[in-house]
């Protein structure tokens, strides 16, 4: 079994036999690092579990949205997660549609999930800031949460995604990490 860890959490439950999620580590695929060089962003996941699609995405940090003086560093942070959330959908498109014959495409049950019978769920899992080894507080998603969905209007508009940003208890609690 491969290494999960992401900003402090380990995403191993998505990935161990039986487990409850369907999972792809596309940010690890060869597929995407033939493609990252150009400029293209992924989020880390993209995993299926019952009639939910998950595009995840682990931070360690976020700038606080209620300091004044930080919306310069949120409106970036928002940005490179859009452009995340935007690239990889544009990935599983090129991916249906043969448009990338030259790539050799891993096998994955998650990339090849029929997206018409599944909600499809932007998630945003907030874990150990890296250099200060504080873990993001429950209290502060909801904040993030309303401005990605501010951010993501367009994305949520064309593609019916939801946005939800978590932190670490969440998700152990949803058997995503340990």
């Amino acid at each position: 079994m491969g290494t999960y860890v992401e900003s402090g959490m380990d995403f191993r439950p998505l990935f161990h036999e039986g487990a409850e999620y369907d999972s792809f580590y596309i940010e690890k695929s060869d597929w995407y690092k033939s493609l990252k060089d150009d400029g293209v962003k992924t989020v880390e996941f993209i995993s299926n579990k019952n009639q939910h699609f998950y595009f995840i995405e682990a931070k360690g940090s976020f700038p606080n949205v209620n300091n004044p003086g930080k919306e310069k560093d949120i409106e970036e942070n928002c940005q490179m997660l859009s452009d995340k959330l935007h690239h990889t959908l544009d990935l599983i498109v090129a991916r249906r549609l043969k448009v990338q014959r030259h790539l050799g495409y891993e096998e994955s049950e998650a990339l090849d999930a029929d997206f018409s019978s599944r909600k499809l769920i932007f998630l945003l899992v907030m874990g150990q800031n890296e250099k200060t080894k504080i873990w993001f507080k429950e209290d502060w998603c909801d904040a993030v949460r309303i401005e990605l969905r501010r951010k993501l209007i367009p994305l949520r508009s064309i593609w019916n995604i939801e946005v939800a940003v978590i932190d670490n208890e969440v998700a152990r609690k949803l058997k995503m990490i340990v």
